[in-house]
């Protein structure tokens, strides 16, 4: 895991819907916390692709659901999401 990494997310969720850093926690989760479709989620994931240079496999942006499952997709070194 790279903690440099999951702080820029953390700090982009944050800025971008506007949270408490208490309410970020591994179980986030997009659409049961923040009432995200699958659409608004895609999109979410695209603006955050851009603003951190980042590049999520295709293959992983429809299995993430929570914070951990973004944490893993981005970080390529977690096996638990592959």
């Amino acid at each position: 895991m790279n903690p440099q990494l999951n702080q820029a997310i953390n700090a982009f969720i944050l800025n971008e819907f506007k949270l408490e850093p208490k309410l970020l926690d591994p179980d986030f989760d997009f659409a049961e916390d923040l009432g995200l479709t699958q659409d608004q989620l895609n999109d979410f994931l695209q603006r955050l692709q851009e603003a951190l240079s980042v590049s999520i496999p295709e293959d992983k942006i429809f299995l993430i659901k929570t914070l951990d499952d973004l944490y893993s997709a981005l970080n390529s070194d977690d096996e638990t999401f592959a």
